[in-house]
């Protein structure tokens, strides 16, 4: 079966099994047909999906939380295959989520204070 197939049968337990929205099956299709084509010949490895995450975050310049979804798609779809049998390890089990700073919450001026004290 080609990679191709692999993850039409993936997108296609992700609508009819799992019920997911048609905009998550479509984000996740388009990740995987990134990575695929990064792949090109190489074989899904653990080593693939670590050099697909540097790539995306020293090469691409990704944001932190757009690595890590692409993280999260593509152990999923690693997952998905070991436990139908088409993969003889779970790849992406190795793979840690990138770590995303956390954020500090906005502030707003005293005018704005002010503005709402007034209404």
């Amino acid at each position: 079966m080609t990679f191709n197939e692999l993850i039409q049968q993936y997108l296609d337990h992700m609508r009819y099994e799992r019920n997911f929205a048609d905009t998550t099956i479509f984000g996740r299709k388009k990740m995987l047909t990134f990575f695929l084509k990064f792949a090109g010949d190489e074989p899904l490895s653990t080593l693939l999906i670590r050099k697909f995450t540097r790539y995306l975050a020293q090469e691409r310049n990704w944001q932190p939380q757009s690595v890590k979804d692409a993280v999260r798609d593509i152990k999923c779809f690693t997952k998905y295959l070991y436990f139908c049998g088409m993969a003889p390890e779970d790849y992406g089990y190795k793979i840690c989520q990138p770590k995303v700073p956390e954020r500090l919450p906005k502030t707003i001026s005293a005018n704005e204070v002010e503005k709402l004290y007034s209404q």
